[in-house]
Protein backbone atom coordinates (compact mmCIF):
# COMPACT_ATOMS: atom_id res chain seq x y z
CA UNK A 1 0.00 0.00 0.00
CA UNK A 2 1.50 3.57 -0.87
CA UNK A 3 2.46 5.45 2.02
CA UNK A 4 2.30 9.08 0.10
CA UNK A 5 0.30 11.51 1.30
CA UNK A 6 -1.87 12.39 -1.72
CA UNK A 7 -5.37 12.09 -0.38
CA UNK A 8 -5.97 12.73 3.55
CA UNK A 9 -9.06 13.70 5.01
CA UNK A 10 -7.70 17.43 5.51
CA UNK A 11 -4.39 18.85 4.47
CA UNK A 12 -4.35 19.90 8.46
CA UNK A 13 -4.75 16.19 9.39
CA UNK A 14 -2.18 14.57 7.05
CA UNK A 15 0.15 17.27 8.31
CA UNK A 16 -0.21 16.51 11.92
CA UNK A 17 -0.27 12.78 11.02
CA UNK A 18 3.17 13.18 9.19
CA UNK A 19 4.48 16.05 11.66
CA UNK A 20 4.12 14.28 14.71
CA UNK A 21 6.74 11.25 14.52
CA UNK A 22 8.67 13.73 13.08
CA UNK A 23 8.58 16.26 16.06
CA UNK A 24 8.92 13.79 18.40
CA UNK A 25 12.15 12.60 16.90
CA UNK A 26 13.30 16.09 16.17
CA UNK A 27 12.35 16.66 20.13
CA UNK A 28 14.31 13.34 20.98
CA UNK A 29 17.39 14.04 19.12
CA UNK A 30 17.29 18.05 20.35
CA UNK A 31 16.80 17.11 24.04
CA UNK A 32 19.17 14.80 24.48
CA UNK A 33 22.34 18.20 24.50
CA UNK A 34 19.64 19.18 26.86
CA UNK A 35 19.73 16.48 29.59
CA UNK A 36 23.35 16.16 28.46
CA UNK A 37 23.64 19.15 29.56
CA UNK A 38 21.66 18.51 33.14
CA UNK A 39 24.05 15.80 33.57
CA UNK A 40 26.99 17.74 33.35
CA UNK A 41 25.41 20.67 35.31
CA UNK A 42 25.35 18.16 38.08
CA UNK A 43 28.68 16.63 37.65
CA UNK A 44 30.89 19.98 37.58
CA UNK A 45 30.92 23.52 36.84
CA UNK A 46 33.74 22.79 34.50
CA UNK A 47 31.84 20.13 32.81
CA UNK A 48 29.25 21.86 32.18
CA UNK A 49 31.32 25.42 31.01
CA UNK A 50 33.08 23.40 28.53
CA UNK A 51 30.03 21.54 26.88
CA UNK A 52 28.57 25.08 26.44
CA UNK A 53 31.51 26.38 24.48
CA UNK A 54 31.34 23.43 21.95
CA UNK A 55 27.31 24.54 20.95
CA UNK A 56 29.28 26.87 17.80
CA UNK A 57 31.20 23.24 16.65
CA UNK A 58 28.25 21.32 17.22
CA UNK A 59 26.16 23.27 14.97
CA UNK A 60 28.77 22.60 12.05
CA UNK A 61 27.90 19.65 12.25
CA UNK A 62 24.30 19.58 12.43
CA UNK A 63 24.56 21.77 9.30
CA UNK A 64 25.78 18.67 7.57
CA UNK A 65 23.44 16.59 9.06
CA UNK A 66 20.54 18.75 7.70
CA UNK A 67 21.63 19.17 4.41
CA UNK A 68 21.75 15.56 3.59
CA UNK A 69 18.51 14.76 5.55
CA UNK A 70 16.82 17.45 3.95
CA UNK A 71 18.12 16.92 0.53
CA UNK A 72 17.52 12.96 0.68
CA UNK A 73 14.03 13.73 1.83
CA UNK A 74 13.02 16.02 -0.84
CA UNK A 75 14.89 13.87 -3.38
CA UNK A 76 12.97 10.43 -1.89
CA UNK A 77 9.60 12.63 -1.97
CA UNK A 78 9.57 13.55 -5.53
CA UNK A 79 10.67 10.39 -6.56
CA UNK A 80 7.69 8.70 -4.87
CA UNK A 81 5.40 10.93 -5.52
CA UNK A 82 6.07 10.38 -9.46
CA UNK A 83 6.18 6.41 -8.60
CA UNK A 84 9.82 5.88 -9.04
CA UNK A 85 10.81 3.94 -5.96
CA UNK A 86 13.52 1.88 -8.34
CA UNK A 87 15.85 5.15 -7.61
CA UNK A 88 15.76 5.17 -3.94
CA UNK A 89 18.44 1.70 -3.21
CA UNK A 90 20.95 4.65 -5.08
CA UNK A 91 19.87 7.66 -3.97
CA UNK A 92 20.45 6.36 0.36
CA UNK A 93 23.74 5.08 -0.56
CA UNK A 94 25.23 7.97 -2.57
CA UNK A 95 23.87 10.01 0.56
CA UNK A 96 25.60 8.04 3.12
CA UNK A 97 29.03 7.97 1.33
CA UNK A 98 28.76 11.78 0.69
CA UNK A 99 27.75 12.57 4.24
CA UNK A 100 30.14 10.47 5.56
CA UNK A 101 33.11 12.00 3.43
CA UNK A 102 32.32 15.51 4.50
CA UNK A 103 32.29 14.64 8.18
CA UNK A 104 34.93 13.28 8.22
CA UNK A 105 36.54 16.49 6.52
CA UNK A 106 35.23 18.65 9.12
CA UNK A 107 36.39 16.73 11.87
CA UNK A 108 40.20 17.01 10.11
CA UNK A 109 39.89 20.68 10.37
CA UNK A 110 38.46 20.85 14.14
CA UNK A 111 41.12 18.83 15.36
CA UNK A 112 43.55 21.29 13.37
CA UNK A 113 42.01 24.63 14.66
CA UNK A 114 40.77 23.41 18.09
CA UNK A 115 43.73 25.75 19.78
CA UNK A 116 42.32 28.61 18.01
CA UNK A 117 38.82 28.22 18.60
CA UNK A 118 39.65 28.62 22.21
CA UNK A 119 41.45 31.56 21.73
CA UNK A 120 38.13 32.91 19.81
CA UNK A 121 35.75 32.37 22.83
CA UNK A 122 38.01 33.49 25.67
CA UNK A 123 38.27 29.98 27.46
CA UNK A 124 39.23 30.15 30.97
CA UNK A 125 43.26 29.56 31.19
CA UNK A 126 42.18 26.43 34.06
CA UNK A 127 39.54 24.44 30.92
CA UNK A 128 41.78 25.06 27.83
CA UNK A 129 43.26 22.08 27.63
CA UNK A 130 40.10 19.96 28.78
CA UNK A 131 38.14 21.54 26.16
CA UNK A 132 40.87 21.34 23.22
CA UNK A 133 40.51 17.51 23.68
CA UNK A 134 36.95 17.50 24.06
CA UNK A 135 36.38 19.35 21.33
CA UNK A 136 38.80 16.90 19.22
CA UNK A 137 37.09 13.81 19.91
CA UNK A 138 33.93 14.93 20.21
CA UNK A 139 34.03 15.78 16.60
CA UNK A 140 35.16 12.62 15.54
CA UNK A 141 32.18 11.32 17.26
CA UNK A 142 30.03 13.50 15.34
CA UNK A 143 31.31 12.47 12.26
CA UNK A 144 29.78 8.80 12.57
CA UNK A 145 26.54 10.68 13.92
CA UNK A 146 25.91 11.17 10.21
CA UNK A 147 25.64 7.56 9.03
CA UNK A 148 21.98 6.89 9.99
CA UNK A 149 20.90 10.32 8.61
CA UNK A 150 20.06 8.51 5.22
CA UNK A 151 17.87 5.71 6.19
CA UNK A 152 16.02 7.88 8.47
CA UNK A 153 15.36 10.60 5.43
CA UNK A 154 14.32 7.80 2.88
CA UNK A 155 12.03 6.59 5.26
CA UNK A 156 10.56 9.62 6.08
CA UNK A 157 10.32 11.09 2.41
CA UNK A 158 8.57 8.05 1.61
CA UNK A 159 5.94 8.65 4.19
CA UNK A 160 7.24 6.15 6.75
CA UNK A 161 7.63 9.06 9.66
CA UNK A 162 7.11 6.92 12.72
CA UNK A 163 9.76 4.07 11.49
CA UNK A 164 11.90 6.98 10.80
CA UNK A 165 11.57 8.13 14.38
CA UNK A 166 12.63 4.94 15.82
CA UNK A 167 15.92 5.32 14.27
CA UNK A 168 16.73 8.50 16.02
CA UNK A 169 14.47 7.99 19.59
CA UNK A 170 16.94 4.71 19.62
CA UNK A 171 19.50 6.12 19.35
CA UNK A 172 19.27 9.13 21.40
CA UNK A 173 17.96 6.70 24.27
CA UNK A 174 21.02 4.86 24.28
CA UNK A 175 23.42 7.73 24.00
CA UNK A 176 22.01 9.74 26.96
CA UNK A 177 21.83 6.49 29.43
CA UNK A 178 25.62 5.95 28.38
CA UNK A 179 25.99 9.90 29.07
CA UNK A 180 24.85 9.27 32.49
CA UNK A 181 26.51 5.82 33.10
CA UNK A 182 29.66 6.16 32.12
CA UNK A 183 29.96 9.92 33.17
CA UNK A 184 28.90 8.62 37.14
CA UNK A 185 29.09 4.56 36.90
CA UNK A 186 33.01 5.24 35.45
CA UNK A 187 34.50 8.39 36.51
CA UNK A 188 34.77 9.36 33.19
CA UNK A 189 32.87 12.75 33.41
CA UNK A 190 32.42 14.69 30.35
CA UNK A 191 34.50 12.51 28.03
CA UNK A 192 31.62 10.00 28.38
CA UNK A 193 29.91 12.57 25.89
CA UNK A 194 31.56 11.15 22.54
CA UNK A 195 31.94 7.60 23.40
CA UNK A 196 28.20 7.88 24.25
CA UNK A 197 27.92 9.19 20.44
CA UNK A 198 29.95 6.25 19.30
CA UNK A 199 27.29 3.71 20.55
CA UNK A 200 24.32 5.47 19.91
CA UNK A 201 25.75 5.41 16.18
CA UNK A 202 26.00 1.63 16.17
CA UNK A 203 22.61 0.86 17.64
CA UNK A 204 21.11 3.67 14.98
CA UNK A 205 22.30 1.91 12.13
CA UNK A 206 20.83 -1.72 13.28
CA UNK A 207 17.46 -0.05 13.82
CA UNK A 208 18.02 1.34 10.57
CA UNK A 209 18.52 -1.95 8.73
CA UNK A 210 15.80 -3.66 10.36
CA UNK A 211 13.37 -0.82 9.44
CA UNK A 212 14.81 -0.58 6.50
CA UNK A 213 14.08 -4.37 5.27
CA UNK A 214 10.33 -4.07 6.64
CA UNK A 215 9.52 -1.69 4.39
CA UNK A 216 10.75 -2.99 1.12
CA UNK A 217 11.74 -0.16 -0.41
CA UNK A 218 15.81 -0.83 -1.04
CA UNK A 219 14.97 -4.40 -3.13
CA UNK A 220 18.58 -4.71 -3.92
CA UNK A 221 20.98 -2.44 -0.97
CA UNK A 222 23.87 -4.25 -1.67
CA UNK A 223 23.87 -3.44 -5.29
CA UNK A 224 22.91 0.58 -5.30
CA UNK A 225 24.55 2.63 -8.43
CA UNK A 226 25.75 6.34 -7.61
CA UNK A 227 22.73 8.50 -8.35
CA UNK A 228 22.90 11.76 -9.68
CA UNK A 229 19.57 12.80 -8.33
CA UNK A 230 20.77 12.80 -4.69
CA UNK A 231 23.57 15.33 -5.80
CA UNK A 232 21.27 17.50 -7.56
CA UNK A 233 19.27 18.05 -4.49
CA UNK A 234 22.22 17.90 -2.07
CA UNK A 235 23.56 21.05 -4.11
CA UNK A 236 19.52 22.37 -5.10
CA UNK A 237 18.17 21.56 -1.02
CA UNK A 238 21.20 20.90 0.83
CA UNK A 239 23.92 23.06 0.32
CA UNK A 240 21.55 26.04 0.97
CA UNK A 241 20.50 24.45 4.17
CA UNK A 242 23.93 24.13 5.49
CA UNK A 243 24.92 27.20 4.63
CA UNK A 244 21.78 28.47 7.25
CA UNK A 245 23.36 26.31 9.79
CA UNK A 246 27.21 27.42 9.26
CA UNK A 247 25.27 31.00 9.79
CA UNK A 248 24.00 29.49 12.76
CA UNK A 249 27.24 28.92 13.82
CA UNK A 250 28.46 32.37 13.20
CA UNK A 251 25.46 34.13 15.31
CA UNK A 252 26.40 31.08 18.00
CA UNK A 253 29.88 32.02 18.49
CA UNK A 254 28.98 35.60 18.04
CA UNK A 255 26.50 35.34 20.82
CA UNK A 256 28.92 33.83 23.34
CA UNK A 257 31.31 36.52 22.32
CA UNK A 258 28.82 39.22 23.10
CA UNK A 259 28.42 37.55 26.28
CA UNK A 260 31.93 36.57 27.08
CA UNK A 261 32.87 39.57 29.42
CA UNK A 262 29.91 39.14 31.46
CA UNK A 263 31.63 35.87 33.50
CA UNK A 264 30.92 32.28 33.77
CA UNK A 265 28.03 31.79 35.48
CA UNK A 266 25.94 33.96 32.38
CA UNK A 267 27.75 32.34 29.77
CA UNK A 268 26.61 28.90 31.36
CA UNK A 269 23.25 30.09 32.41
CA UNK A 270 22.94 31.98 28.37
CA UNK A 271 23.81 28.08 26.85
CA UNK A 272 21.54 26.17 29.02
CA UNK A 273 18.56 28.70 28.19
CA UNK A 274 19.52 28.29 24.72
CA UNK A 275 19.53 24.44 24.81
CA UNK A 276 16.41 24.50 25.63
CA UNK A 277 15.26 26.64 23.29
CA UNK A 278 16.62 24.35 20.56
CA UNK A 279 13.79 21.51 21.84
CA UNK A 280 11.31 23.99 21.97
CA UNK A 281 11.63 25.13 18.54
CA UNK A 282 11.32 21.44 17.05
CA UNK A 283 7.65 21.25 17.00
CA UNK A 284 7.84 24.18 14.46
CA UNK A 285 10.71 22.65 12.19
CA UNK A 286 8.88 19.44 12.31
CA UNK A 287 5.10 21.14 10.75
CA UNK A 288 7.64 22.92 8.33
CA UNK A 289 9.12 19.71 7.47
CA UNK A 290 6.01 17.71 7.21
CA UNK A 291 4.45 20.88 5.05
CA UNK A 292 7.21 20.19 2.78
CA UNK A 293 6.86 16.40 2.12
CA UNK A 294 3.54 17.54 1.29
CA UNK A 295 4.17 19.38 -0.82
CA UNK A 296 6.83 17.90 -2.66
CA UNK A 297 4.72 14.80 -3.19
CA UNK A 298 2.12 16.76 -4.69
CA UNK A 299 4.77 18.50 -7.20
CA UNK A 300 5.64 14.68 -7.89
CA UNK A 301 2.28 13.91 -8.64
CA UNK A 302 1.72 17.13 -10.36
CA UNK A 303 -0.72 17.97 -8.22
CA UNK A 304 0.04 22.08 -7.90
CA UNK A 305 -3.02 23.57 -7.42
CA UNK A 306 -2.99 22.07 -4.10
CA UNK A 307 0.35 23.60 -2.98
CA UNK A 308 -0.69 26.24 -2.10
CA UNK A 309 -3.52 24.74 1.14
CA UNK A 310 -0.58 22.32 2.23
CA UNK A 311 1.26 25.96 3.68
CA UNK A 312 -1.72 27.60 4.77
CA UNK A 313 -2.41 24.10 6.95
CA UNK A 314 0.98 24.06 7.94
CA UNK A 315 1.03 27.73 9.19
CA UNK A 316 -2.43 26.81 10.88
CA UNK A 317 -0.69 24.02 13.04
CA UNK A 318 1.89 26.28 14.29
CA UNK A 319 -0.58 28.26 15.75
CA UNK A 320 -2.27 25.85 17.34
CA UNK A 321 1.02 24.56 18.67
CA UNK A 322 2.83 27.55 19.67
CA UNK A 323 -0.48 29.62 21.50
CA UNK A 324 -0.01 27.24 24.12
CA UNK A 325 3.40 26.36 24.33
CA UNK A 326 4.80 30.09 24.58
CA UNK A 327 2.39 30.75 27.76
CA UNK A 328 3.74 27.43 29.11
CA UNK A 329 7.37 28.90 28.84
CA UNK A 330 6.91 32.36 30.00
CA UNK A 331 5.33 30.73 33.67
CA UNK A 332 7.36 27.52 33.94
CA UNK A 333 10.69 29.43 33.41
CA UNK A 334 12.00 29.21 37.08
CA UNK A 335 11.24 25.90 37.69
CA UNK A 336 13.02 24.57 34.52
CA UNK A 337 15.80 26.42 34.50
CA UNK A 338 16.62 25.57 38.26
CA UNK A 339 16.55 21.55 36.97
CA UNK A 340 19.59 21.71 34.54
CA UNK A 341 21.72 22.86 37.06
CA UNK A 342 23.03 22.97 40.68
CA UNK A 343 25.04 26.48 39.52
CA UNK A 344 22.14 28.92 40.59
CA UNK A 345 23.90 32.01 39.10
CA UNK A 346 23.33 30.08 35.96
CA UNK A 347 20.35 29.00 36.38
CA UNK A 348 19.22 32.41 37.38
CA UNK A 349 20.33 33.61 33.73
CA UNK A 350 18.79 31.00 32.20
CA UNK A 351 15.36 32.10 33.42
CA UNK A 352 15.90 35.74 32.91
CA UNK A 353 16.44 34.71 29.47
CA UNK A 354 13.45 32.51 28.81
CA UNK A 355 11.32 35.04 30.62
CA UNK A 356 12.08 37.57 28.35
CA UNK A 357 12.16 35.74 24.51
CA UNK A 358 9.98 32.72 25.43
CA UNK A 359 6.47 35.22 24.68
CA UNK A 360 8.07 35.15 21.06
CA UNK A 361 8.43 31.83 20.60
CA UNK A 362 5.28 32.00 18.56
CA UNK A 363 6.48 34.69 16.06
CA UNK A 364 9.83 32.41 15.92
CA UNK A 365 7.57 29.15 15.78
CA UNK A 366 5.66 30.49 12.24
CA UNK A 367 9.21 31.64 11.09
CA UNK A 368 10.99 28.79 11.21
CA UNK A 369 7.98 26.70 9.65
CA UNK A 370 7.86 28.85 6.86
CA UNK A 371 11.92 28.72 6.13
CA UNK A 372 11.93 25.35 6.71
CA UNK A 373 9.13 24.55 3.58
CA UNK A 374 11.49 26.74 1.84
CA UNK A 375 14.37 24.84 2.25
CA UNK A 376 12.76 21.90 1.01
CA UNK A 377 11.24 23.26 -2.42
CA UNK A 378 14.37 24.57 -4.02
CA UNK A 379 14.21 28.05 -2.35
CA UNK A 380 16.79 27.17 0.10
CA UNK A 381 19.49 30.00 -1.29
CA UNK A 382 16.72 32.33 -0.18
CA UNK A 383 16.37 31.55 2.64
CA UNK A 384 19.85 31.35 4.00
CA UNK A 385 20.44 35.11 2.21
CA UNK A 386 17.62 36.07 4.52
CA UNK A 387 19.06 34.24 7.60
CA UNK A 388 22.63 35.85 6.90
CA UNK A 389 20.76 39.35 7.13
CA UNK A 390 18.65 38.67 10.41
CA UNK A 391 21.66 36.96 12.30
CA UNK A 392 23.67 40.21 11.36
CA UNK A 393 21.40 42.18 12.43
CA UNK A 394 20.93 41.04 15.69
CA UNK A 395 24.70 40.32 16.30
CA UNK A 396 25.49 43.63 15.94
CA UNK A 397 22.51 45.09 17.38
CA UNK A 398 23.18 43.04 20.37
CA UNK A 399 27.06 43.79 20.66
CA UNK A 400 25.81 47.54 20.47
CA UNK A 401 23.34 47.46 23.35
CA UNK A 402 25.63 45.26 25.48
CA UNK A 403 28.47 47.89 25.46
CA UNK A 404 28.69 50.72 27.89
CA UNK A 405 25.89 50.34 30.79
CA UNK A 406 23.79 48.04 28.74
CA UNK A 407 23.62 44.04 29.99
CA UNK A 408 22.48 40.80 29.05
CA UNK A 409 18.96 41.46 29.59
CA UNK A 410 19.68 44.60 27.05
CA UNK A 411 20.30 41.13 24.50
CA UNK A 412 17.58 39.58 25.06
CA UNK A 413 15.56 41.78 24.19
CA UNK A 414 16.61 42.61 21.32
CA UNK A 415 16.42 38.84 20.27
CA UNK A 416 13.06 38.64 21.41
CA UNK A 417 11.94 41.97 19.21
CA UNK A 418 14.13 40.25 16.19
CA UNK A 419 11.56 36.96 16.37
CA UNK A 420 8.85 38.95 16.46
CA UNK A 421 9.97 40.61 13.08
CA UNK A 422 11.25 38.03 11.58
CA UNK A 423 7.41 36.64 10.93
CA UNK A 424 7.47 38.50 7.97
CA UNK A 425 9.06 35.61 6.29
CA UNK A 426 6.04 33.44 5.75
CA UNK A 427 4.74 35.83 3.56
CA UNK A 428 8.19 34.55 0.89
CA UNK A 429 7.05 31.57 1.85
CA UNK A 430 3.77 32.31 0.87
CA UNK A 431 4.68 33.98 -2.42
CA UNK A 432 7.30 31.22 -3.42
CA UNK A 433 4.67 28.55 -3.26
CA UNK A 434 2.29 30.23 -4.96
CA UNK A 435 4.54 30.90 -8.13
CA UNK A 436 5.20 26.76 -7.53
CA UNK A 437 1.52 26.60 -8.33
CA UNK A 438 1.95 29.16 -10.78
CA UNK A 439 4.67 27.18 -12.81
CA UNK A 440 2.82 24.35 -13.27
CA UNK A 441 -0.25 26.18 -14.37
CA UNK A 442 1.54 27.89 -17.13
CA UNK A 443 3.47 24.45 -18.25
CA UNK A 444 -0.01 23.07 -18.95
CA UNK A 445 -0.79 25.95 -20.77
Amino acid sequence: MSSTVTAPRTDSAGILRLGAPIGAAMVGAVLLPLLVFAILGWLSSDALYVRSLYIPLSQLFVALIVAFDASTQTAVARAVGARRTDDLSGLMWTSIALSFAFGAALTVVVVVTAPALADLLHVAPHARELFIGFVRWTSAASALLMLPIAPAALLRGSGRSGAAAVITLGGALVELSAVAALAYGTGLGVWSVPVSMAMATAVALTIAAWQLRRSGLIKSPRRGTVNREALVYLRRVGLPVAGTFVALFGFSTAQLWIMGPFGESRVSGFSLAVTLQAVLIQPALAIGAASAIMINQRLGAGERSRLLPSLWAGLRVVLWVYIPLSAAVWLLTPGMAGLLTNDTAAAAEAARYLRIVGPSYLFMGMTLAAFTVLEQIGKGLLGLCLNVVFFAALSVIGYLVTRGDGGPADFYWALSIGNVGGVLATLVAVVAVRHLARAGTRERQ
